[in-house]
């Protein structure tokens, strides 16, 4: 489930003036399987990286990255197989040192980052995507959790689960879910 939770990552906190950099490969058709799921959902625009074929070098880092940094405002890097395209994490490399204190959720070998201004932090701004599994439930003094995803349902001992927990609002105080 590690891509579709990506997606729902995504897809749930997504808004205007945002762009999904896939850094895969060939693998891509993966990715596109889950992102392409959701008609009814506003999606960011999608860019592969590298356009085209081969590797990413260090050469096209400029000429690649430049136009898409000074087009967006939010831009998520979803690291699918990497190792295949861009083993250097030259895209990763180059938004880290173009922008500060980027978020990072890991998802067994892959990554998602999100490279924005730090009043650009994510929220449940999509209005247009509903969670799995809506809660809209007050969770301590002043937390509310809009809803929770689990996108497979059986599991295997051993194996990870990747709960999503959306929440609207935080809570302030340490709370049990």
């Amino acid at each position: 489930d590690e891509l579709q939770s990506m997606v729902r990552t995504i897809l749930s906190q997504a808004e205007a003036g945002d762009v999904v950099l896939l850094d895969s490969g060939s693998r891509y058709p993966l990715f596109l399987y889950y992102y392409d799921a959701f008609p009814d959902v506003a999606r960011p625009p999608m860019l592969q990286i590298p356009p085209g074929e081969g590797n990413l070098t260090a050469e096209q880092l400029p000429e690649v990255m430049q136009p898409i940094a000074g087009q967006y405002r939010r831009i998520w890097l979803a690291e699918v197989d990497v190792n295949l395209n861009d083993p250097d994490r030259l895209a990763e490399g180059w938004l880290s040192e173009h922008y500060a204190n980027p978020l990072r959720w890991q998802y067994g070998a892959n990554t998602l980052h999100l490279f924005a201004a730090p009043q650009d932090a994510p929220t449940l701004a999509n209005v247009s995507y509903t969670p799995q599994y809506v809660a809209n439930l007050g969770v301590g003094n002043d937390g509310r959790l809009a809803g929770w995803e689990l996108p497979v349902a059986t599991y295997r001992a051993g194996e990870t689960i990747h709960l999503g927990l959306l929440w609207e609002r935080l809570p302030e105080e340490p709370v049990e879910v």
